[in-house]
């Protein structure tokens, strides 16, 4: 699904909302030429993930990780990478799956799942 531009300054930018919608509607992103699928969430762990997420999302948008060494981030971690496969391997299964060549995707993979999991559970209240 293509996303809606704006132009600012000469430069096009793209909707953050719009992407998610895209990728959720798709089941999928391409990060550094890898297709991540997102596999069937169900209520309990879309609402796991939006619940940290929304705890952790200010200092994610600022540019602050410090949060992805605690237990709880490890935790959620693994709810998201167990539904989430690339090249049909569900990742989570994979101890060492971002080592090497992959590392690149990490970051860029765990935000977008963060809002991609959360997207159902925002949608009610973008529309009202």
């Amino acid at each position: 699904m293509a996303t809606k531009k704006e132009k600012v300054e000469d430069e096009e930018i793209f909707n953050p909302m719009d992407r998610t919608r895209g990728i959720y509607s798709t089941g999928f992103v391409v990060i550094n030429c890898n297709e991540y699928k997102v596999l069937k969430l169900t209520h309990k762990i879309r609402l796991k993930v939006f619940s940290y997420y929304s705890s952790v999302q200010a200092k994610a948008l600022s540019g602050e990780f410090s949060f992805m060494d605690t237990p709880k981030y490890q935790e959620i971690e693994k709810v998201i990478l167990n539904n989430v496969s690339c090249k049909g391997i569900v990742i989570g299964t994979k101890d060492d799956y971002f080592e090497g060549e992959l590392e690149g995707d990490y970051i860029n993979l765990i935000m977008t799942m963060f809002d991609v999991f959360s997207y159902p559970l925002l949608i009610g209240s973008l529309t009202d």
